[in-house]
């Protein structure tokens, strides 16, 4: 039972939130939530294994392809609009979140956290070069702004944790056990991002019409980001990579397409949808290792029967 709530806990977060936009005056909440997910996620750090692979700098690579190479292509074959959104899908550094699904997926929490750093700093680096070839003229402060926003959403329950493990070591054991409560902020939060998502597309009065094209493209990126990320982890550590490359920091990107994107005010949209698109990947993560998790489990118990 408490697998399968996880799993449409994720769902049902954007279902409450589309249909009650209300609940976007709770935004306020999201930087604490934030701040209380990772810092049971970095309670349980082995900080000797926090360590960049080969793996860490080509997820880098495809990042900056998967922003802009389905531009090239939507550009080319003349469609300006749906370029934009691509690139601003494909482009947004590696999510906030990620190091939390990692943890209920029981996988490589530090390759995350390490792959989650270099991404958000590199991605920060590359959109000062990239944005004026994407949009035109940017603000000289993009970098900084960036690079501030990363700096202060990791730092601080980082050393929170740390502050807290210092106090008290016994604490590192404490991130198994509130595994759960870090999705369940999780889940808060995407009811929030998706109220707000809901109560800006009623205020501009959007029809299907115009953004079925829009999160047809975004759900394209959100596809081939899990599908590769998967391949260049595979085999050890294929969800891993498939979360880094696939699982987004959309706020960060929603920003900006709202701050630079004057083509049309549809491109926004764009990151909105792949929120959706990459959670929706998340819940079926979550179903199927779980599925192999309860599997493995009664292997093991039949070979005890056995013995």
């Amino acid at each position: 039972m408490k697998a399968k709530l996880r799993t449409w806990g994720l769902l049902l977060a954007f279902i409450v939130g589309g249909f009650f936009p209300q609940i976007s005056q709770l935004s306020p909440v999201l930087p604490v939530n934030i701040v209380f997910m990772l810092g049971i996620t970095f309670l349980g750090l082995k900080v000797p294994r926090l360590k960049p692979q080969k793996r860490h700098f080509l997820l880098v690579l495809w990042n900056v392809l998967l922003g802009v190479v389905p531009w090239g292509i939507l550009y080319l074959c003349g469609a300006p609009i749906l370029a934009e959104t691509a690139f601003f899908c494909g482009i947004a550094p590696m999510a906030t979140a990620a190091p939390v699904i990692v943890n209920l997926l029981r996988g490589n929490v530090e390759f995350t956290v390490t792959g989650q750093v270099l991404s958000n700093f590199a991605i920060a680096a590359a959109l000062p070069i990239l944005m004026p070839l994407i949009v035109g003229q940017v603000d000289s402060s993009l970098f900084f702004d960036v690079t501030g926003s990363v700096a202060a959403t990791l730092a601080l329950p980082a050393l929170l944790a740390f502050a807290i493990r210092r106090a008290y070591p016994r604490a590192r054991l404490w991130a198994p056990k509130l595994r759960d409560w870090s999705l369940l902020a999780w889940i808060f939060s995407l009811t929030i991002i998706a109220a707000t998502a809901s109560q800006k597309i009623r205020e501009i009065g959007f029809s299907w019409q115009e953004m079925l094209p829009i999160a047809l493209v975004s759900c394209a990126v959100c596809v081939a980001g899990f599908v590769i990320g998967y391949r260049v982890g595979y085999p050890k550590l294929k969800r891993e990579c498939s979360q880094c490359l696939g699982q987004k920091n959309t706020i960060i990107t929603i920003y900006l397409a709202m701050t630079y994107a004057t083509d049309s005010p549809l491109i926004f949209l764009g990151p909105v949808f792949y929120s959706v698109f990459h959670n929706v990947c998340n819940a079926v993560q979550m179903a199927l290792a779980n599925r192999e998790y309860q599997a493995r489990m009664r292997c093991l118990e039949d070979e005890m029967r056995a013995r």
